[in-house]
């Protein structure tokens, strides 16, 4: 099997089959891969521009092709999902650059204050 028929397997069989509905409108780029799924998918292509209006998607895309080099070539549907979540942690991981120190900080300082006096109301101290 050829990376790009292993690849559009797997699209079909474990992304699109099991998380998009056949009635969703789909985006993409002008990727052959997509081809064979217009026949059940609502599929609209784009010309990409070299990446620049899907930027966030090929880096995404990017970073799913890297996962996928890394798995084993045959996984159980026991396992699976447990690869997915892996991929969506490294995922979210990667789009959220700050750290766990910046957000917290970044919600105390947005947030409204608490003052001591109605605290000790609701605690009824």
């Amino acid at each position: 099997m050829s990376r790009i028929s292993f690849f559009q397997c797997f699209l079909e069989r474990f992304i699109f089959e099991e998380h998009i509905s056949t009635d969703a409108e789909i985006f993409t780029d002008k990727w052959r891969g997509y081809q064979p799924l217009k026949e059940k998918y609502s599929i609209t292509q784009k010309k990409s521009k070299g990446g620049r209006n899907f930027s966030e998607l090929h880096i995404v895309i990017q970073q799913a092709k890297s996962w996928l080099k890394t798995i084993p070539t045959h996984v159980s549907k026991k396992h699976i999902q447990a690869y997915f979540d892996e991929f969506s942690f490294r995922i979210n991981r990667s789009q959220s650059k700050k750290s766990i120190f910046d957000k917290t900080t970044e919600r105390m300082v947005n947030a409204e204050p608490w003052y001591h006096n109605p605290i000790k109301q609701q605690l009824n101290v």
